[in-house]
Formats: C-alpha cells, sequence, structure tokens
C-alpha cells in the first residue's frame, strides 16, 4: 500500500518542478556541468578559468615545457598534410590553407591546447546562399545582360572572393575567448573575445573548439598545466636559490657573530665594510684580516648532486604529463642510460591519437562542410602498422592451414579474420591445397590430398632403419 503513494509522491513532486528554477528536474537531455552559470545576458558572464594567463606566464618562463610542449607541436605538425576527397575539393582546400597560411594557425591552436587545455579556431566563409545574393545584387546594380560575360565574371568573382579573405581560417588566443552557453543544457554556445576594452562576439558556427581533456562535462577542456604547477614552482625556486648565489659572486651563506662587540661598535662596522667590498669581483681572491673574537657559522646549502637529482626528477615528472621520452628533450634513459623501443613507441602512438583527434574536428567542422574534402596529416612512424601487419599475416597463414587439413570451414576462417562474407572472395579449395610445395610424394610431381601424405609418410621407412627391423616388424 505504501509503494503506489511514494509513487504517486514522488511523480506529482517531478510533474510540479519539471523545468522550474532554480531546482528543476528535465527528463529530455542530460545537463551541463557548470551549474552556477545560466547565460541570460551572455556578454556579461565570464565562464573563462582564471588561472589562463599565470599557466601561460609559467611555460614562457620555463624552459622545459617550452622544450616539451614543441617537441609535441612539431611532432604532430612536421611531417605535413594532405587532403582527400574529389580533384576540385582537394585544390580548393589546399589554397585555402595556403593563402591562410594553415600551418601556422594549426600551430598556434595547438599551443594553447597543450599549455590551456583548449584551442580555438575562427573560421569565415559565407554560404552559398550569401554568395549567391551577393552575385545577384553586384549584376543588378550594373543591368548586365549578356550571358557569357555574366559567367565569366561570376567565376571571377568566385576567385576573387577566396583570395580577399572571406574564407578565412585564424587561430585566436584562448586566454582572450569565452564561452557562454545558452541554457542549462548548453544547446547553443556564444564566443565571446575580449582584449582590452574591445569585445568581438561569434556564433556557434563560426569558431571550432578543441580541447585537450574533456572532463567532467564542463564547457571548457582541463588544462593540465594545473596538476604540474607544484613541480613547475620548485623548479623555479631551485633556479633561483643557485642565481642569488651567482647574484652575491658566489659567496655562501653564513653569519658572522663577535661577542664581544656592540652593534654599532667599529670592529662590526668594519666588517660589514670588508663584506660590501668582498662581493665585487676584483676583491674575490683577497686576503682579509680581522681582530677581535669573531667567529663565522656557514649556513646549510642544498648540495649539487642534491640539486641536480632533485631538478632532474621535477622535469620528468613534466615530461610524463605529457608523455614526452627523454630521447626528445635530452634527458638520460632508463636503467644505464639507455632508451627502451617501447617508450618511443608509446609516445608516437600518442602523437598519432593527437593527429586523428584533430583531423577529426577539423573534418567535421571545416573541410567537409566548406570543401568536401577532408584533412590527413602524415605519419612517418608506424611502428604499430607494422605489428597489425604482422599478426594479420601469421592469422592469415594459420587460417591456411587449417583450411589445407580440413580443420575449419570457410565461414569460420572469415569469422577468425574477421571478414564479412559480403566482402569475402570465391574459396578455391584446389588452389589453397596445391598453393604448399610441401605435399609431394617423394620422386614424384602429384599433389596428395592431405590424408594420402600422411599414409605415404608412415609408409617411408626411415633411413637409418635396418632390413632386419623391417623383418621383425613384418613378422609382429
Amino acid at each position: 500500500m505504501m509503494e503506489p503513494i511514494m509513487e504517486r509522491a514522488n511523480q506529482a513532486w517531478v510533474s510540479s518542478n519539471l523545468g522550474s528554477a532554480p531546482y528543476g528536474v528535465y527528463t529530455d537531455r542530460p545537463l551541463m556541468n557548470q551549474p552556477t552559470i545560466f547565460a541570460r545576458q551572455p556578454l556579461e558572464i565570464l565562464t573563462r578559468p582564471g588561472e589562463f594567463i599565470r599557466y601561460m606566464e609559467w611555460f614562457k618562463k620555463t624552459p622545459e615545457c617550452v622544450s616539451l610542449i614543441s617537441s609535441l607541436v612539431t611532432d604532430v605538425l612536421a611531417d605535413g598534410y594532405y587532403f582527400e576527397g574529389s580533384k576540385s575539393g582537394r585544390e580548393s582546400a589546399e589554397k585555402f590553407m595556403t593563402a591562410n597560411n594553415g600551418l601556422a594557425q594549426l600551430e598556434g591552436g595547438l599551443y594553447d591546447m597543450f599549455i590551456l587545455g583548449q584551442a580555438f579556431w575562427y573560421k569565415r566563409r559565407p554560404s552559398d546562399e550569401k554568395m549567391k545574393e551577393m552575385r545577384t545584387a553586384y549584376m543588378k546594380s550594373r543591368k548586365f545582360r549578356n550571358y557569357e560575360f555574366v559567367t565569366r565574371l561570376l567565376e571571377h568573382l568566385d576567385k576573387n572572393d577566396e583570395s580577399a579573405g572571406n574564407k578565412l581560417f585564424q587561430a585566436v588566443p584562448a586566454t582572450t575567448m569565452n564561452v557562454t552557453p545558452s541554457d542549462r543544457f548548453a544547446t547553443g554556445l556564444l564566443y565571446t573575445q575580449r582584449v582590452g576594452a574591445y569585445v568581438s562576439a561569434f556564433g556557434e558556427e563560426e569558431i571550432i573548439h578543441l580541447k585537450d581533456m574533456n572532463l567532467n562535462g564542463e564547457l571548457w577542456g582541463t588544462s593540465r598545466f594545473r596538476s604540474i604547477m607544484a613541480e613547475v614552482t620548485l623548479l623555479g625556486i631551485l633556479k633561483d636559490y643557485y642565481g642569488h648565489e651567482l647574484d652575491n659572486y658566489g659567496v655562501p651563506p653564513g653569519m658572522f657573530s663577535l661577542p664581544d662587540e656592540q652593534p654599532d661598535s667599529p670592529n662590526v662596522q668594519n666588517i660589514n665594510r670588508l663584506l660590501l667590498e668582498g662581493q665585487k669581483p676584483e676583491n674575490k681572491n683577497r686576503v682579509w684580516v680581522l681582530s677581535g673574537n669573531v667567529a663565522y657559522t656557514p649556513f646549510e646549502r642544498l648540495k649539487d648532486m642534491e640539486f641536480k637529482n632533485l631538478a632532474d626528477f621535477l622535469t620528468r615528472v613534466i615530461a610524463m604529463l605529457w608523455q614526452v621520452p627523454p630521447s626528445r628533450w635530452g634527458g638520460v634513459g632508463g636503467k644505464g642510460g639507455k632508451e627502451t623501443p617501447l617508450s618511443n613507441q608509446g609516445y608516437y602512438r600518442n602523437i598519432s591519437h593527437l593527429q586523428t583527434k584533430l583531423e577529426a574536428t577539423l573534418n567535421s567542422q571545416l573541410f567537409q562542410p566548406y570543401f568536401h574534402a577532408d584533412i590527413r596529416f602524415n605519419r612517418t612512424h608506424r611502428e604499430d602498422e607494422v605489428r597489425v601487419a604482422q599478426a594479420e599475416k601469421l592469422k592469415t597463414d594459420l587460417v591456411e592451414q587449417r583450411l589445407k587439413i580440413g580443420l575449419w570451414k570457410f565461414k569460420t576462417a572469415l569469422k577468425y579474420l574477421n571478414i564479412t562474407e559480403e566482402d569475402a572472395g570465391t574459396y578455391n579449395k584446389d588452389a589453397v591445397l596445391q598453393k604448399s610445395k610441401f605435399n609431394q610424394v617423394p620422386g614424384g610431381n602429384k599433389t596428395l590430398e592431405p590424408t594420402a601424405k600422411v599414409e605415404a609418410d608412415k609408409n617411408k621407412a626411415p633411413a637409418s632403419r635396418s632390413a632386419a627391423s623391417d623383418v621383425r616388424a613384418g613378422k609382429k
């Protein structure tokens, strides 16, 4: 009796609160994981993480991070790219990338993605309807009637549209961008860029937003820099530690104590003067003479080896974040300083994944809608593909042997090789059996069935067997 009452109560609560604010219950789609934002006035609501500027400044001051991220960007783009599709689509896409210096635009966006967790590119291309409207208005304003002339002029206008920049591709700094959702589901997004007192607003169809780590259903991608701020800060402190010592011309820290003197005594003033004089480079090897009851206590300082080990450890942690092996940043490998092949293979697998991710984003939002073509990045490191081909070769040889001796049916072989019946060719049993040169009777050229070959092998006497053993075997 209690269960129906609770069900009706729950249903009544859901019905009364469906879609109401601020505590609404929705049933049509998942919510955006940004509960504090509901954009009724998009230009006045800022969702950009406040630490972006801090991350960018730390990156600029940390050569280890610059080296690691530069390696990633270089390896993603260094081998170049090509386009797939129709000839006209490929040519238009290549012309578009050349006119907009596309490689530099991709490079700028990738730096933002690795540092801040997201990359933004602005794309602009008037729709076909808009271009037709522009051409029609141009024709009417000049009252052209000659068909051939109008056709040539339209072709000229199309070429000028691309060369004049009507089609544009440009990286937008992520530190200046803001993303504002239209509702709690992020059904629509508005992108705004603020530089000083100037603001530019873009529609969702004008901006390509690529996230490095798409976590927790948030508007913004997660920046990996956030997880290594402690390591980057400590690395900077280590450099400052030794830098300040060098600023003092290598004088180690310590303390002079004069227990029998007052702070304003001549001996104290004399020591202060000598310390100031000793900081000058020309006085480094001078001999100083002090009188009175003077004691010097050196402070503990970080040893050179401890500094080196700690700096190497911090650099490895930073490199591990982006999965960059020591060979790419000048570090030392594992045991004995040797680099393991698996670390390089894993790194280039990561590079291949990043290239695939970038390809999918650019093709779905830029090249397919605009040019009906697909961009593909060249991959020169294909260890995984070689291993896959070798594994497929072994599987194919196994299938051939099992078909040959009759252990498998043809459908079983197709299933093992993951080939559909629609894609399979015609199975020629005779060709499979005749392919091997080992199924032949000694002294002849006749190819036998597998069973006949087995019987022939049984009847063949070993070369080491004597005639007496044959007689004994016959008696048995």
